[in-house]
């Protein structure tokens, strides 16, 4: 007794209290709808006059319904909470991450320095300083985080550059810095985050050079101290790193024997050096037949329409492209593919690859075999060779090829001894006529107890 019902929030009913209790009205429930759910989450207060340090409050709900116009009652768990005072404990989270995939000379990168109030109460003024290693040129600085209430001041070498910054706001250098601070004025509040992104280009650095970056966090008035956040690299050789994508056009959810299948395959270059010389190989399964029609281009998009018969809208002949095909083995010697680690900081080799690359496509037909046994087909490819250190895997992707039944009989006769057969033949009286039963099976499924009459 005593308790408020501050607010509620649910995705059905409404919710009303009366003297201790809280009555949630749900209303009628579809049975008809699957997987039916459906919650209420209610703010409770407990005044302190009524529920002094100590007290124990125990707490659980009833359920009261009609269900096929009989009268149920269901008692869920208990739940309970102890009054206790609040004790003030500040804490926060503060992290330095790295993001860069080409830990080369001359490739972009950035770090975020995240600060984050995960303790129980706000936190005053505070700095955080960065001193940018050797081994880096800082180009710009964005700061995130700032309100009203804790507006932030960003200075480079001592001479204020930002400030006052509510939201996020970046700063472009001429000049790079060689030490930063990041000021929070005002009060953070709790669960309240505050970062600093320092976006950068490795020097020419020999390969194998470690460099390490540390934030620090002084707290000023707040009785907080936390630990230096640091993350290395270490600088590496500039190398090719190709990206595979392979995917069918227009799939299908199963295919059939004669079918057309049209395969992309999509190469990109997330690397920090030029892929020179290297090659596509896939050996498609004895389930397809090579058919040919093929098409290169390069796009600007992870998945443009497919060629047919004129390259998709925006895209270029991707030109030096040649074969080395035999059979169902196929390959493809590629012309150089550039790299460009400027145009992003972290690569993404999947879906959706680096969407500031450009995207090289080749597509070609194949036809389900006639014979193809049903089930699923997977298949993929490799590049390999040129300045690659290793080979390289695309994903799989799969191909569903259903059962097809079929069958073919035929009957001919032969007047000349089994010599010849043919549909229909001349006998005299008293000759001897020879028959023959043919039967063909063109399912794609082997046939088995195959029987057969023949009722002259």
């Amino acid at each position: 007794t005593g308790a408020q019902m501050l607010s509620y929030t649910g995705n059905a009913g409404t919710a009303s209290q009366s003297g201790n209790t809280i009555t949630w009205n749900i209303g009628n429930l579809d049975a008809t709808v699957a997987y039916a759910y459906y919650y209420i989450d209610v703010q409770v207060e407990y005044p302190a006059a009524t529920f002094p340090n100590g007290t124990i409050v125990n707490n659980q709900y009833t359920l009261n319904a009609d269900i096929c116009q009989q009268q149920v009652t269901h008692n869920s768990n208990q739940t309970c909470i102890q009054v206790t005072e609040v004790v003030a404990n500040q804490s926060a989270f503060f992290r330095k991450y790295i993001y860069l995939t080409n830990r080369v000379p001359g490739c972009d990168g950035y770090y975020r320095v995240a600060f984050y109030n995960n303790g129980n109460t706000p936190l005053s003024a505070f700095n955080i300083d960065d001193v940018v290693p050797a081994g880096i040129t800082v180009n710009s600085v964005m700061v995130s985080g700032g309100t009203a209430g804790n507006m932030l001041d960003l200075y480079a070498d001592g001479n204020l550059i930002l400030s006052n910054v509510i939201g996020n706001t970046t700063h472009n250098f001429t000049s790079p810095p060689s030490t930063l601070q990041l000021q929070m004025n005002g009060t953070l509040p709790i669960n309240s985050w505050v970062n600093m992104y320092i976006y950068f280009t490795v020097d020419n650095n020999p390969t194998g050079t470690q460099i390490e970056n540390c934030a620090s966090f002084n707290g000023l008035s707040n009785a907080l101290t936390l630990n230096d956040a640091c993350v290395t690299m270490v600088v590496n050789e500039g190398e090719p790193i190709p990206c595979l994508v392979k995917d069918i056009c227009s799939p299908a959810e199963s295919y059939e024997p004669g079918d057309i299948v049209r395969f992309r395959l999509r190469v990109q270059n997330i690397g920090s050096a030029d892929l020179i010389g290297a090659s596509l190989q896939d050996v498609l399964h004895s389930n397809f037949t090579y058919i040919g029609n093929e098409s290169y281009y390069v796009a600007n998009h992870y998945n443009p329409p497919c060629s047919s018969g004129t390259l998709p809208s925006g895209a270029s002949p991707w030109n030096g492209v040649t074969t080395n095909h035999s059979g169902n083995n196929l390959s493809w010697n590629l012309p150089l593919v550039e790299s460009d680690c400027q145009l992003f900081y972290v690569a993404s080799c999947g879906y959706y690859g680096a969407w500031a690359l450009p995207y090289h496509y080749i597509e070609f037909d194949a036809m389900v075999d006639t014979f193809a046994m049903p089930g699923v087909t997977i298949n993929n490819y490799e590049i390999s060779g040129g300045n690659l250190s290793s080979t390289v895997t695309s994903n799989n992707v799969n191909v569903l090829v259903v059962a097809s039944f079929g069958q073919e009989v035929e009957k001919l006769v032969s007047v000349d001894g089994g010599v010849n057969y043919a549909s229909s033949a001349t006998a005299a009286p008293g000759s001897t006529a020879r028959y023959r039963l043919n039967y063909r099976n063109t399912s794609n499924v082997p046939v088995s107890e195959i029987k057969m009459a023949d009722l002259l």
